[in-house]
């Protein structure tokens, strides 16, 4: 899991942006603010950002796929024992 959160400025509103993994890339978007991206080259450390706004907060989770089916998987084993 990768995850990105900033302190957000007192008064400010946070959005929770979705994740999508572009070769050496994670590229966060948020659905709210169209404008705003925040992608992060997992090699590198180089990060990129666009249509952020002072007033606006936004963090992120993102999962590989792989990662995100073994945990679908063993949630699904749980619910069947309970």
């Amino acid at each position: 899991m990768y995850q990105v959160d900033f302190v957000p400025p007192s008064g400010s509103v946070e959005h929770e942006c979705e994740s999508i993994s572009m070769g050496d890339w994670i590229v966060f978007r948020c659905p709210i603010c169209k404008d705003y991206f925040r992608s992060i080259n997992l090699i590198t450390g180089e990060m990129k950002v666009g249509g952020s706004k002072e007033s606006i907060s936004h963090s992120g989770k993102h999962y590989s796929p792989e990662f995100a089916e073994e945990l679908a998987q063993d949630n699904s084993s749980k619910a069947k024992i309970n």
